[in-house]
């Protein structure tokens, strides 16, 4: 780009033609380039600041309008866990930073009407695990938070428990903190693939900073 340089007044006569200025020669034009890009430079810092801002806004609502009421869920297909096969290990989440879950009830089975029968299903065991890894190779047993009640099978000459099962909790008897996922796992179970196993729970979500001194871990 150009820009004219009209010459000193009446030199237009006589055929003169007026010379031209580079634009990398005008002073001016460096400083206007500069004001550009420190406009852009803090359009782009404002919509980083607000997105940011809006992040955080969200994050303190879910932090300090507690407690609330939540219902996770999760889903598993049948697999092997130690070495048990026809297990459904359900994932049902993990708890926002700075929050915990008080779990109320909880319930687990399977996805079809069909199967999903006291009188059709039994299991070896259904526990309950508020667990820091979610691989089933490395859950340990003191993650176990809940065990479902076994009873003798005189068909089956072993302790068993009926599919589905539900359950509800008292206060404090189980808390998932938010280092914590909340699984449920159905191992033995009478029937394997293609079934789907099913959980879903009711927890209350707590601010651990408005909970003060409370203690929510469970040793």
């Amino acid at each position: 780009m150009t820009i004219m340089n009209p010459g000193p007044i009446g030199a237009h006569e006589d055929g003169f033609i007026p010379p031209v200025i580079d634009k990398k020669d005008d002073p001016q034009a460096d400083l206007v380039s500069g004001i550009n890009l420190m406009a852009n430079v803090s359009l782009q810092l404002g919509k980083a600041v607000k997105d940011v801002q809006g992040q955080v806004k969200s994050l303190q609502a879910r932090l300090y309008n507690t407690p609330t009421r939540y219902n996770p869920i999760g889903s598993a297909p049948a697999t092997t866990f130690q070495g048990t096969s026809n297990c459904y290990l359900m994932n049902l989440g993990s708890p926002d930073q700075g929050t915990y879950w008080m779990v109320n009830s909880l319930s687990a089975g399977l996805s079809s009407w069909a199967q999903d029968d006291s009188n059709a299903v039994i299991a070896n065991d259904v526990f309950v695990l508020a667990s820091s890894v979610t691989d089933p190779n490395q859950i340990q047993t003191q993650s176990i938070v809940w065990h479902e009640a076994s009873t003798y099978d005189g068909t089956s000459g072993q302790t068993v428990c009926g599919i589905p099962i539900a359950e509800t909790f008292g206060t404090n008897q189980i808390i998932i903190s938010d280092n914590e996922y909340l699984l449920v796992l159905i191992v033995g179970a009478s029937v394997g693939s293609p079934n789907t196993g099913v959980a879903s729970a009711r927890v209350t979500v707590y601010n651990e900073a408005a909970a003060g001194a409370d203690d929510v871990v469970i040793a």
